[in-house]
């Protein structure tokens, strides 16, 4: 793209100290010059077609360092700027209020750091090719609240749920449902609460009902109870060699355990 330059030069007559370049496309950059290569401060403005600008650190042409970006709807602050990415920590905030703070690889959210929504929500932990992924804790903006494994943005894997109202889900998860096995509790006085598996959100398979120090085992589908299994016999076929037959062998000692872990929590 075609150029004009107002500005230093040396007795050779190449760029050297302060200068402006005005590009066709009427974008500017103010900088300073050492062997006609961009060295030090350097500021961009009206570039491209979002009219973006840039302010920071250049030697020999690159980026580096600290450095400020913004366009309509985006500031994007960093340390450590190479080749136009942040590699390192820095800030994002959007036109909308949304604001990062962590990690960067590349430009894109990479490592520890926090999320913070418009509506009051914060998101804190791992981040991963810009996406949430990894361990962290959700705060959502209706009070509710969760810890655990994250993946592609999705509640996924194992992590414990609490809602505002005082229930709890404490098992595994994949994309914001439940799915595989949990405890879900919905009363603590007298003690109301399912042991079982999920999928999709809905209680399937084999369950123990809790309530009030009373155990009931059943079989669920798709969310609703099928049968109640009413003799050892058909108990024992069913919670022999799971994965998890001491929780259902001992299920009260089982969420007596979970309640222990909720209330350090």
């Amino acid at each position: 793209m075609k150029f004009k330059y107002k500005g230093d030069k040396d007795l050779e007559g190449k760029k050297f100290g302060f200068g402006i370049i005005t590009y066709e496309d009427s974008s500017k950059i103010k900088v300073n010059f050492f062997d006609s290569k961009l060295n030090g401060i350097v500021y961009f403005y009206n570039c491209g077609l979002d009219n973006s600008t840039y302010i920071g650190e250049y030697k020999n042409n690159i980026p580096v360092g600290y450095g400020l970006y913004s366009r309509q709807g985006l500031k994007l602050e960093g340390m450590n700027w190479n080749k136009n990415y942040i590699n390192d920590i820095g800030i994002a905030i959007w036109e909308n209020g949304e604001i990062y703070e962590g990690e960067f690889k590349n430009n894109l959210k990479e490592g520890l750091g926090t999320y913070r929504w418009e509506d009051g929500a914060i998101y804190m932990g791992h981040f991963q090719n810009n996406q949430i992924n990894g361990y962290g804790f959700m705060n959502f903006a209706n009070g509710n609240r969760y810890e655990g494994e994250f993946s592609d943005g999705y509640i996924s894997g194992w992590g414990r749920f609490n809602w505002e109202d005082g229930k709890c889900y404490f098992g595994n998860y994949k994309k914001n449902k439940k799915n595989g096995f949990g405890i879900f509790i919905s009363s603590y006085d007298p003690m109301i609460a399912l042991i079982g598996f999920w999928e999709k959100g809905k209680q399937n398979g084999l369950g123990v009902n809790i309530n009030d120090n009373i155990v009931k085992y059943g079989i669920w589908k798709k969310g609703k109870k099928e049968i109640w299994l009413n003799n050892e016999k058909d108990i024992k076929k069913y919670i022999s060699n799971n994965k998890y037959e001491k929780c259902f062998k001992n299920p009260i000692r089982y969420v007596n355990k979970i309640l222990k872990i909720i209330d350090d929590y």
